[in-house]
Parts: C-alpha cells; sequence; structure tokens
C-alpha cells in the first residue's frame, strides 16, 4: 500500500511538472506576442505619417498579435485612435469613411505603382500587381460602403425669449 502511494505521489509530481512547464511556455509565448504587437502597432502608426511605409497590413498584425496575447491589451488597442480611424468601420459595419480609404487606398497605390514600374522587365510581376491593384480599388469601391463622418454633437442653444420666459405662441 505504501508503494502505490509513493507511485501515485511520483505520478502527480511528475504530472504537475509538465503543467508548470506548460503553462510557463504559455506565458512566454503571450508575451511575444504582445510585444509582436507592439512593434506592428508602432510601425502602423509610423506609416500613418510616413506615406511609403503602409499603416493596414501592420495595424491587422497588431490586431492579429494583441488578440492572441491577452485581453488586456487586445482591449487597449481597439480603443486607439488609429484603430477606430482604420478598422473599427470596416469590421462591425463593412463601412468606412472616404477620408478612411483614402488613407489606405493611397499609400497602397504608391507602393503598388513603384512595383509595376520596377518591374518593367518581368511581364508576370507587372500582371500580378496589376491584379492586386484592381482587387484593392473594386474591394473598397464596391464592396465596402462609403460612410458619413460622425459630426460632432451640437448642444442646442435656447432662443432668448425662451430664456427670459416670453412666449413664442401669439395670443389673439
Amino acid at each position: 500500500m505504501d508503494q502505490t502511494k509513493k507511485k501515485r505521489s511520483r505520478f502527480l509530481n511528475a504530472f504537475q511538472q509538465s503543467n508548470d512547464e506548460q503553462r510557463s511556455k504559455r506565458v512566454i509565448i503571450r508575451h511575444l506576442w504582445g510585444a509582436a504587437g507592439v512593434c506592428c502597432f508602432g510601425l502602423g502608426a509610423l506609416g500613418a505619417i510616413l506615406p511609403l511605409l503602409p499603416t493596414t497590413p501592420f495595424i491587422l498584425l497588431a490586431a492579429l498579435c494583441f488578440a492572441r496575447s491577452s485581453k488586456k491589451l487586445d482591449s487597449w488597442f481597439r480603443k486607439t485612435k488609429l484603430y477606430k480611424t482604420v478598422f473599427e468601420g470596416l469590421l462591425t459595419r463593412r463601412a468606412m469613411t472616404l477620408s478612411a480609404k483614402l488613407k489606405l487606398l493611397i499609400p497602397i497605390t504608391l507602393l503598388l505603382g513603384v512595383s509595376f514600374v520596377l518591374m518593367s522587365e518581368f511581364m508576370p510581376g507587372r500582371i500580378i500587381v496589376a491584379t492586386i491593384f484592381l482587387g484593392h480599388i473594386v474591394y473598397f469601391g464596391f464592396m465596402v460602403k462609403t460612410e458619413k463622418p460622425e459630426s460632432p454633437t451640437r448642444s442646442v442653444v435656447p432662443s432668448q425669449s425662451v430664456l427670459l420666459g416670453h412666449s413664442t405662441v401669439q395670443e389673439d
């Protein structure tokens, strides 16, 4: 009986150690996803300023990385102005403002144009780049709805006669 308890105890200890190792590996991997998300977000934010660095792919990668890292980072990322400007409408309503579409398409068009010019000797490459360009135009031009930007809420100021207690209805 005593040997059975010792065997169980050794088995449980080995099982506990493997669980601890797996848990620590998961924590390390989640931290790596978080670090990759921060790097991608930084490159995406830089791309919002620099015209030759694309914003969209880096923000998409950041979204993926933050979603895999932790709920806290994912929640923070979804509250950023960059996410709300570029992706919130697209992901929730399949709609973007004209400004967001232009911010997305202009750098892509420039990069694809440069690629097209640099591939002047390689016709299959030019065909691929042209196809990708047309795909972007068709998708964002015709499949993603264009919504009007939200106007800031205006406070309603009552007229002076209402403030002074005067009635605007005329009595006969």
